[in-house]
């Protein structure tokens, strides 16, 4: 059986895209939430920072995230379709 690499890497690069947008609404929305969570998993003390919401550092981000989501599941159906030929290889020498 072989993955697309396409299909993959678009489809993961569309959910972390969705989940990012999901996670940036729920910060600007309720920031102050945010910040005492964000504070409590890393024993720390944010309540002091100030927070801005830029939609270009929200763009970036989505870009960058998407990107890296995107490129590592070409990387792991790619690479799973190689095994799979190696090993499809090998069972048909034997």
């Amino acid at each position: 059986m072989k993955i697309n690499p396409g299909l993959l890497s678009l489809s993961s690069a569309l959910i972390v895209a969705i989940l990012w947008t999901v996670y940036s609404a729920a910060v600007f929305f309720l920031t102050i939430l945010a910040i005492n969570l964000s504070g409590e998993m890393g024993y720390l003390n944010f309540s002091d920072f100030d927070w801005k919401h830029a939609l270009i550092q929200f763009t970036g981000t989505l870009i960058v995230w998407s990107g890296i989501a995107g490129l590592t599941a070409w990387l792991i159906a790619a690479f799973y379709n190689f095994l799979s030929e190696i090993c499809h290889a090998e069972l048909k020498l034997k």
